[in-house]
């Protein structure tokens, strides 16, 4: 048998291979000596062996690790045993000093360390078990056993095979010139043959016994450990389980001792405490115990009470050291007051060195000589002083330390006054959006099941839902829905531009306009809920479909980007507009983020915001290699270039003049936006950026004071607000971009002259004043005649049975019949068919109301141009 051919099996399989063949090998030989084959099959077995004795020493040094691991588990035990014994004799002893005034508790530690005695002992037999059982029969074959000197017999016998051929061979050559025969050779090396194979059978016995000791004995041994572990526990078991009343007696036994012999007797010793507390004054006691825990504490505390005694202000001569290499003093005339430290020549002539206390560090600067010295340490220069006497240096580094004290407190007050001030106006900002949010039509019910007070919100669609929706809407991923709590979450202003000018009223006209079926109720299962909310915000299954073509809905975008449009956004955004697409009215054809920031201070960032939030890319570059960090940096809109950083836009692209936006807005000197991009470079984290500064729309005292330092120009708010309002009953004129009307126009209808105040109501002028007036994107087209009279709408039809409840605060819904644009700043505009939310009636002729797209956008309209669709 050839046996190199088993080099691939296991090693196993290889040992019992490797004697098989030797067995049958060795049994041809004995019967034909003169066998010339037996040479060469000497060979490859000597290969076998020695492959097998590699595979012996590769598992010799992984039973050493097995046997090091042994080790330390029953080194380890015997130390735990020791313990425990010393520990069961620690309770004993107690146990015997507690028995003459404590019985019950003496008698509690002898029987614990009497349970303790017999645990140990379970587990002493234990650690036992492992190094006789395992670890004894493991380390004796390891180390007597698997040597590496196993193999030295066969490589011997071998060795002399070799000699004796070589002889043979070289006695052949030199007897005669006719070469011997193999089969002459084979016999008179048939004794060093023999030697050789009864080696190879010695070696391969003991092969054979190892490899039964590390195998099946070893596996024995094992079990044999197991069923000793279970007996001594079984027995550990037993022993528990006859106490375990004792236990629970003994648990009862220690609270009645607990309560008796110790609670009584701290109550006691209480009122005792209380009762000298008072005979002992405040300020005694106070010494006392300083005096005890630290008597250098007082000798400090009297010299700083000292210290403060001498005031913030002192002048004199002083002793000068020079600064050269020959030290001279020099007097000159010092002065501390007002935290800055001066020296002059005398006191009639200005100060030639003036030194701010607050960066400069007073240290005692006595040499060998026991000279009064002290320095101060400036910036940049250290200066030496010497007194008259030591008295008068301590008086001072007195006043010095006391005003370096006073500035540091004083600038950490002040410091952290303002940080206070500034945390208190962004809670107060954030509650008043919050509240504004709250008010927004719809959005006192969740946007998806109507429950009652939707805590939660979700800021890139900017509707409120409830906590059993925020779950579905938070698996759901980031890329559909971000939602964050109104209550626990630390909001930003950031993230509440969209839901600001949103409200779940206007999302669920767009989200769910095709709704046939019941909408989901509050008290629906959460696979209703999760069914129902992926349909509505992954599938938009319920939106209109427009069915436009690619161009159109480019140019719909383009429309209602420009005209800061928020629902109309949305409604493409849900028929799956895509928002990275060049649009190509555009400027160089940017994308729908590019052309919000084309408006310059017209820019919304409610719009913006929303685009970025839902499928825009903030890093797109168009056609100039410009991308909106660009545009935002070049048109000095800071806050713009907060929403893009915080939207993690790269700001070291370069367009294709080879210019960054830090480098646009440094050259067009931005300092705002420069400012913001180098803090971004530096520290590169979106939470520098969460405060959005706007005017937001408040009213009131606390509008002005929380808004006084913001800019106005980030928001479409109308410039011509000091315009005098027009006396009542004037004519006014109004346009109408709608040349297709042919309507009969013969009267001015006249304007009303009440001025609104909040939603439902109407005040002075003054307060008109302070809010906000959304106006259009685009120039109004020239002033035409005055308006006349139009004829009478047709009666309002009635109104459903199955309508849905009025949101907060509206007294009906109306339907423009004809296209309406202001011309005055509390006026509203709109166009035909727009739905408008009418909160009050100012007199037969105007209400006041809102567009659900604008519900910030609060203004008075004439009722002749609309159809009531929906009334209370």
């Amino acid at each position: 048998m050839a046996t190199g051919s088993v080099s691939s099996l296991r090693e196993s399989d290889r040992e019992r291979l490797v004697v098989s063949g030797f067995l049958r090998e060795t049994q041809e030989d004995v019967d034909c000596p003169s066998t010339p084959a037996c040479q060469s099959r000497m060979e490859s077995l000597r290969r076998e062996l020695a492959k097998m004795d590699e595979s012996q020493e590769n598992d010799r040094k992984q039973l050493k690790k097995v046997v090091s691991c042994l080790q330390k588990m029953v080194h380890s035990g015997e130390e735990h045993v020791k313990n425990k014994y010393a520990f069961s004799e620690c309770m004993e002893k107690m146990g015997t000093s507690y028995m003459p005034s404590q019985p019950k508790l003496g008698t509690a530690y002898l029987k614990i360390a009497v349970i303790l005695k017999d645990l140990t002992l379970s587990l002493e037999n234990q650690v036992k078990n492992m190094n006789n059982l395992v670890l004894f029969p493991l380390e004796a074959l390891v180390k007597n056993e698997m040597n590496s000197n196993l193999r030295k017999p066969t490589e011997r016998s071998f060795a002399e095979y070799e000699r004796a051929r070589t002889r043979v061979e070289r006695e052949a050559k030199t007897s005669s010139s006719l070469r011997s025969e193999p089969e002459e050779t084979a016999l008179n090396l048939e004794k060093e043959r023999r030697a050789f194979q009864l080696a190879t059978c010695e070696y391969l016995m003991k092969v054979n016994e190892i490899s039964q000791k590390k195998t099946s004995d070893f596996a024995q041994h094992l079990v044999d450990f197991y069923h000793s572990q279970c007996s001594n526990m079984k027995d550990s078991q037993q022993m528990l389980m006859t106490v375990s009343q004792w236990v629970t007696d003994m648990a009862n036994d220690i609270t009645d001792i607990r309560k008796t012999c110790y609670e009584d007797e701290r109550n006691d010793l209480s009122e005792m405490k209380k009762t000298l507390t008072t005979l002992v004054s405040p300020n005694d006691q106070k010494h006392a115990e300083e005096k005890a825990t630290n008597p250098g504490m007082k000798q400090f505390g009297d010299k700083r009470d000292r210290e403060r005694q001498l005031g913030l202000s002192k002048c004199g001569v002083l002793q000068k050291r020079t600064e050269g290499i020959r030290k001279v003093w020099q007097k000159r005339y010092c002065t501390i007051s007002d935290g800055m430290f001066t020296i002059a020549h005398s006191s009639r002539v200005p100060p030639t060195v003036t030194l701010p206390l607050l960066t400069c560090q007073c240290k005692d600067e006595s040499d060998q000589a026991k000279k009064p010295c002290f320095a101060l340490h400036s910036q940049n220069r250290k200066y030496v002083f010497q007194a008259e006497d030591l008295q008068e240096k301590e008086e001072w580094v007195g006043v010095l330390n006391n005003t370096l004290e006073h500035l540091f407190n004083s600038q950490l007050t002040q410091t952290c006054d303002n940080e206070s001030q500034d945390v208190k106006s962004m809670n107060e900002l954030i509650t008043c959006i919050v509240k504004s949010i709250r008010s927004l039509p719809g959005n006192h019910q969740c946007c998806d099941c109507n429950a009652p007070n939707p805590p939660w919100i979700s800021t890139n669609l900017g509707v409120l839902v409830c906590i059993e929706c925020s779950g579905v809407h938070r698996e759901l991923g980031v890329q559909y829905s971000r939602v964050r709590s109104l209550v626990l979450d630390n909001l930003c202003t950031a993230e509440l531009l969209v839901a600001h000018r949103m409200g779940n009223y206007s999302f669920n006209e767009v989200a769910e306009e095709n709704l046939t079926n019941d909408k989901l109720s509050k008290d629906a299962t959460m696979v209703e809920r999760k069914e129902y909310i992926r349909s509505k915000y992954v599938d938009h299954k319920w939106v209109r479909p427009s069915n436009r073509p690619a161009v159109e809905a480019l140019s719909d975008l383009t429309t209602a980007v420009s005209s800061c449009d928020l629902v109309a956004v949305l409604n493409l955004h849900q028929e799956g507009a895509d928002f990275t697409a060049p649009l190509p009215t555009a400027a160089h054809c940017g994308s729908a983020v590019h052309l919000c920031l084309e408006g310059g201070e017209n820019t919304s960032l409610h719009v913006l915001d929303f685009i970025i939030n839902n499928g825009g890319d903030v890093n797109l570059a168009n056609d100039n290699g410009s991308t909106p960090l660009h545009i935002a940096a070049e048109n000095n809109l800071p806050q713009a270039v907060k929403l893009l950083l915080r939207a993690e836009a790269k700001s070291t692209v370069e367009d294709k003049a080879g210019h960054t936006p830090l480098e646009l807005a440094t050259a067009r000197e931005h300092q705002e936006c420069v400012e913001l991009l180098q803090i971004y470079a530096k520290k590169r984290k979106a939470q520098n950026f969460n405060t959005i500064k706007i005017e937001w729309g408040f009213e009131g005292d606390q509008n002005e004071k929380i808004y006084a330092d913001l800019p106005l120009h980030t928001e479409r708010i109308a410039d011509d607000q000091s315009k005098e309002p027009e006396p009542p009953g004037t004519p006014h004129q109004s346009t109408s971009s709608s040349s297709s009307t042919a309507l009969d126009r013969t009267n001015s209808t006249p304007r009303v002259a009440a001025r609104l105040n909040s939603v439902g109501g109407a005040s002075n002028e003054s307060s008109r004043r302070s809010m906000p007036v959304i106006v259009s994107d685009t120039s109004p087209p020239p002033s035409l005649p005055s308006r006349p009279k139009l004829p009478t709408p047709p009666d309002s039809p009635a109104r459903p049975k199955s309508s849905p409840p009025l949101p907060p605060g509206v007294l009906m819904i109306v339907q423009a019949i004809y296209e309406c644009e202001a011309d005055h700043q509390d006026e509203i505009s709109f166009k035909e068919g727009d739905k408008i939310y009418v909160t009050n009636r100012c007199d037969d002729d105007w209400w006041v109301g809102y567009l659900p797209s604008r519900p910030a956008g609060i203004g008075v309209f004439p009722c002749c141009f609309v159809k009531v669709i929906q009334d209370q």
